[in-house]
């Protein structure tokens, strides 16, 4: 295989991980023509680390991911462009696994993969894990994408590679999305037009920051709710109202209560909720739509 591909890594005072993101990328069984940290004005190591591991450094005066992105696209060299987060480790056979498919498949258009964590730090980590993953509810066998759906029919931005000119015929990453779901948004759009995607289970990254803290836990799920509600507005998905959320919100309130709980989730589950669904009403108003 002799495919080109760049990976794009957004970040934004990521020095935390990104020296093993990036060493992973590079001790990696297929060698990426070009790895290109987009960093939105970081105060920390970051772009220190990345230079001295020999990657390319790319300012992103927008600061979020989503402008990341668009920036990658536009700054990567190769037809492919392969997308992970700089708290993620993609497998020694990440980019390999990704070229066979493209090789394999001329018409190809986009292929990605589970972001997973092996092991958490503590039970929050794990329940953020868990929760990620029910989110996705990853396929357990090659699936290709053609709804516009995130459970099982949808890969995560720290998963997942592009034919070059078909993003650019869709318009690119929109800014408009910030920090919220904007690699959904772009499948969604290339769904519209009928690319050829593909979901394998077999193309893994670990993903090391899940959050570990309370704090942590709602902050994350707090944009998951923004996300769900600006998704909603701008794919003309609302109104709706997911009752099923509020049952289970109930059901797990009343069993953190319960002495003879035995359901381990049931306290973060009710934090997480509330979270949630607390920024759909929130984004509901500030974004003029419903979706509760």
């Amino acid at each position: 295989m002799d495919i080109k591909i760049s990976v794009v890594i957004p970040t934004r005072n990521s020095g935390r991980f990104l020296g093993q993101t990036i060493q992973a990328i590079q001790h990696g069984s297929y060698c990426p023509s070009q790895v290109l940290i987009i960093d939105g004005n970081s105060s920390d190591e970051t772009v220190s680390i990345a230079e001295t591991l020999g990657a390319q450094v790319v300012k992103n005066p927008m600061l979020h991911a989503a402008s990341a992105r668009k920036i990658g696209i536009i700054e990567a060299t190769s037809p492919i462009v392969a997308f992970t987060d700089s708290d993620c480790l993609p497998g020694a056979d990440w980019l390999e696994s990704i070229a066979r498919r493209f090789t394999e498949d001329p018409e190809l258009d986009g292929v990605g993969g589970p972001v997973l964590l092996s092991n958490p730090k503590n039970q929050i980590q794990a329940y953020s894990a868990h929760v990620f993953e029910n989110i996705k509810s990853f396929p357990e066998n090659l699936t290709y994408i053609t709804q516009k759906k995130t459970r099982g029919f949808s890969f995560p931005g720290a998963n997942c590679a592009f034919r070059r000119d078909k993003v650019l015929e869709v318009g690119n990453f929109r800014e408009e999305f910030s920090n919220l779901a904007e690699e959904v948004d772009l499948l969604w759009r290339l769904v519209e037009i009928n690319a050829k995607l593909l979901f394998d289970p077999g193309i893994k990254v670990e993903h090391l920051g899940y959050p570990d803290t309370l704090a942590g836990l709602i902050k994350t799920n707090f944009r998951y709710g923004a996300t769900s509600t600006q998704l909603a507005k701008f794919h003309n998905l609302s109104p709706r109202i997911d009752w099923s959320l509020y049952k289970i919100l109930v059901k797990s309130q009343i069993s953190t209560i319960n002495p003879f709980n035995k359901d381990k989730w049931a306290p973060l589950r009710v934090v997480q909720l509330s979270a949630f669904i607390a920024a759909k009403w929130y984004t509901s108003v500030r974004i003029r739509t419903i979706n509760l």
